[in-house]
Order: structure tokens, then sequence, then C-alpha cells
């Protein structure tokens, strides 16, 4: 079935409600489907804000000081628009060191280039302000208009018409604050699409919706429907390929342009397509499977780089991910000789020593690094909610790879080579043994973790063993199958009985042995 004409898959995945439309149902998904991480430590996804009033806010305080940097001008510019916006607005949440100077950042852009009063409420925007009062009248009044208008082209039959009206309305409501009502509009104009390159058009609007809105388990089917409309030829270019038909130079300059112009198109929206899945696969807790998806991302992003993830975010998505789920062979090859996503890498410095720094066995600079940029990470949108689980991942894959080589070490020298207090360490390589990812014991009163040593001789009386009691089961089988046969205790099968009538008629016998039914004991 074409993907593109499952229309009620379409309408029933686009239309979130406020309760679904964030990562609250992902861990009833992660105990159905089984996500974990590849490190044997398994972790199911923190649940996310959940309404898109939400999404643009934390509820975690974050120190910003000389130990944790953060650099707010970077923020300001890599990203436009309302992409801005809501970073501005979750950092303001989180950080009230930097509240006056955000405020005096984002309330003008929120004048100049939106209708949404929530936004102007959570950026610190004064309620009594003229233009707090006056916009919700004014958006009201071009959501009306745009209402009419749709009704006029519809009383037409104005099928183009139809579709850029419920676009406009689709803008209107997102410039308005109102993500939901923007899906509504963006989903309608599915029935009035009339190329590959409209229904193209339509599926990328509702993924870089559900991204702002953080709805990860809706961007897969879209992903979807997205590659098979690219996967469409445009009839525009088809009609002028027509052999028959000879075109002038001009003609033939300007089509070889249209051309490299929808095969330059068509590659940043696969980098598109690609950054979505990761996204969502992020979102859902699947570390794994997002560390790889990052690091298959290869070329432009085109507008998305500055409206919807910049290079930097994607740098450190990816790493940190591959860092917490990939062994240290696959960190090498897939992301320090990938060069693809180096280009990623180097918009983040500080990223780049975090992979050096663990693939080498330096584990305390890998994990001072990743806590003195935690304020970095934890003011990401898309990160903040599973850096926890991420740096865990890290400290626990550090351990197991610190302690491989070593037959016995000091828990205090571990706590050395980390960084960490020897209570913590201890606590840590208790869980890591009790759950079989570091094959050892701890000796608490002399505080050492030693590898378990394999008996040679227990090993092979311990087989010797299992190896007589199949042999012995076997036979009582055989004695049992012979006994049974020499007492007449057989079923046979129908189709047997006609082929022995036939045998015997024909001079030949029957086989007893093979029409017993084998019973085991």
């Amino acid at each position: 079935m074409d993907p593109l004409d499952d229309e009620d898959s379409l309408m029933s995945n686009v239309i979130h409600a406020s309760n679904e439309g964030g990562s609250s149902s992902i861990p009833s998904l992660l105990n159905g489907h089984g996500n974990t991480l590849s490190s044997s430590a398994s972790f199911s996804a923190p649940a996310a804000p959940s309404s898109s009033s939400r999404v643009y806010s934390s509820h975690q305080i974050v120190n910003v000081d000389d130990k944790h940097p953060f650099d707010l001008d970077l923020i300001v510019n890599q990203f436009t628009g309302r992409a801005l916006l809501i970073r501005l607005a979750f950092i303001y949440s989180s950080v009230p060191s930097l509240r006056s100077k955000i405020s005096a950042i984002a309330l003008p852009i929120v004048k100049a280039e939106t209708y949404d009063p929530l936004l102007w409420d959570q950026l610190g925007g004064s309620a009594t302000d003229p233009w707090r009062r006056e916009v919700q009248s004014v958006s009201r009044g071009e959501i009306e208009k745009l209402e009419t208008e749709l009704k006029t082209v519809q009383a037409n039959l104005i099928k183009e018409s139809i579709r850029m009206c419920h676009v406009d309305l689709a803008k209107l409501y997102l410039k308005c604050g109102d993500p939901q009502g923007a899906l509504k509009s963006f989903v309608k104009t599915r029935e009035f699409n009339s190329t590959g390159q409209q229904m193209l058009e339509m599926c990328m609007s509702i993924i870089e919706v559900d991204i702002t809105l953080h709805a990860y388990l809706q961007i897969p089917p879209y992903i979807v429907k997205a590659e098979a409309a690219l996967e469409r030829p445009q009839s525009s270019l088809l009609g002028s390929a027509n052999p028959s038909i000879p075109l002038s130079a001009a003609q033939a300059r300007a089509r070889e342009e249209e051309l490299a112009r929808v095969e330059e198109e068509k590659k940043i929206t696969t980098t598109r397509l690609q950054v979505a899945r990761a996204l969502s696969s992020l979102g859902q807790g699947a570390y794994e499977q997002a560390a790889r998806q990052f690091l298959q991302v290869k070329g432009e992003l085109g507008s998305w780089a500055k409206t919807v993830i910049s290079p930097s975010e994607l740098a450190i998505y990816g790493s940190l991910c591959a860092v917490a789920t990939l062994r240290r062979s696959a960190l090498k090859s897939e992301l320090l000789g990938n060069e693809s996503f180096r280009a990623f890498v180097d918009e983040e410095s500080y990223v780049r020593d975090i992979v050096d720094s663990f693939v080498e066995g330096k584990y305390k600079i890998a994990l001072d690094l990743l806590e003195t940029h935690s304020a970095r990470h934890l003011l990401t949108p898309h990160l903040a909610h599973h850096l926890s689980n991420l740096t865990q991942s890290v400290r626990r894959r550090a351990l197991i790879q610190y302690f491989q080589p070593f037959e016995s070490v000091k828990l205090s020298r571990m706590g050395t080579a980390f960084g960490m207090k020897e209570e913590e360490v201890l606590r840590m390589v208790i869980e890591l043994v009790e759950s079989g990812e570091i094959d050892g014991r701890v000796d608490l009163p002399n505080k050492v973790l030693r590898a378990r040593k394999e008996d040679p001789r227990s090993k092979l009386f311990y087989d010797a063993m299992r190896d007589g009691e199949k042999a012995v089961a076997s036979t009582q089988r055989a004695v049992l199958r012979m006994a049974m046969v020499e007492n007449d205790l057989i079923v046979k099968n129908p189709k047997s009985d006609r082929k022995e009538r036939s045998s015997r008629a024909g001079g030949g016998g029957g086989n007893d042995l093979s029409e017993a039914i084998l019973v085991d004991e």
C-alpha cells in the first residue's frame, strides 16, 4: 500500500491531544518494545513536557557560573524566529540570573514576529503592556479573515486555493502560539494535494511542528510518507524531458539548472529527514539507535540550521549518545573516522575532546568535561530530559572498560581515576556486578574488586556430569521405544495404514519400528 494513500492513518497520527503530544507515553512504549542501551544498562525515557506551553519552560534550576559556563550569545546567533524564542523561554525558566538579559533580547522579537501572549508572559513581559492587550483581538481578526476566505474558496471548489488557505491558517496558528491548531490545518491539506511536492511540503511542515512540540512518537509515520513523496518524479520535469520536442539552448540550460536545483533540494530534505528520525529516537530514549542515526547525517540542513536544530546541537546529541552506547571500536570508526559528522563536531570543540578522552581511556577528563559543560546540555530543550541517563551510562561504560584488563583493582584507585568518591564507586560497582555487566566480586573488607576466575578442574567435572546425564537420558528413551514396539503399544497413522496395505498387496512388508511414536520419559 502506498503510504501516501493511508489517509486514515495520517489523520489519526496528526491530531494530537495535549496529553499525548510529548513523551509522557514513552515509558509504556519502551516496556512493550524493549528499547534498551547496548551497554546492557537499561534506561527508560524520562517524561518530557506534554503540552505546548510546557515545552517552553523547565522545572529545573540550572547553575551558571565559572565552573559551569554558558554562552547565551551563542544561542542568539545560532537561531532565529520562533526557534530562538522557544530556547530563550526555556533558558529563562531555568537560569534566574539571565532573565533580565533574555527579556531584553526576546520581547522585541515577540512583538515583531508573533501574536503569542503566552510566550510574552513566559519571557517576563509586562501584563499591562498595550501590545499584550491588543494582540489577542488582532490575532482573532486575522483568523476570522482567513476562515471567511476559506469558506469562499470552498464554495467555489477551487482545490489549490483551498489548500493554500489551510496552509495560511496553519502558519497563522503558529504565529499565535497554537501549534495544535496548526497541525489540524496542515492535515486538512491532504485531500487537496495534487502533486508529490505538495505532499512532501505537508509532511515536512507537520514534522517540524512535532519537533517543536517534542511529539517524538508522531514523527516516524510522516518521515515514511515524506520519503515516499520525495521519490515521486515531478510532473513539470517529466513534461520538459520529452525527447520528441526539441529544446533551444536557453531551454536546455534552464532545464539543467532546474534539475540541479531539485537535486540539491532533495539532498537537503533527505538530511532533514535523517535528523528528524534521530531526534525521534532520542526523544523515545532509544539512545543507541539515535547515535547511529545522528552519525549517518551528512549534508546541509538549509533553513533548519536556524529554525529547528543547529550544527552544534547536532554534534552534541550525536556524540553524547555515541559515547553512552557504542563500543570503543565503533566510536573510532563511526564517529572519529566519519568525515561527514566531524564537520558538525568541529562546531563544538569540547565535544571532540570528550570523545577523544573517552576513547583514549582518560575517563576523568571526559567526565570532568561533561560536568563542566552540563549547563550547556541542560539548557538544550531536546537533551535536557535525557542528560541524566546519558551521563549515568557514560560512567557505567567507563567503569566497565577500566576494569577489563585487571584481575583485581582497589576501589580507591578507581575513585582517583574517575574523580569520584570511594563510596560512590562502591555503589556503582555493586550495581554492575549484580546486573552481570562486570563479571567479578567485591571484597568489601579490603575494598577491592576482583575478577571471577573460572576453575578448570570444576568445569571439567561439570561438563563430564552433564554429558553423562545426557547419555543416560538418551539410552532410557531408546529402551522405552523398544519396549513399546515389542508390546504393540503403538499408534499407527491412517496414511501409514494405507501404505502398509498397498505394500503387502505388492509383496512388501511394514516396519513396526518406524510406525512407533517416539515418547520421551
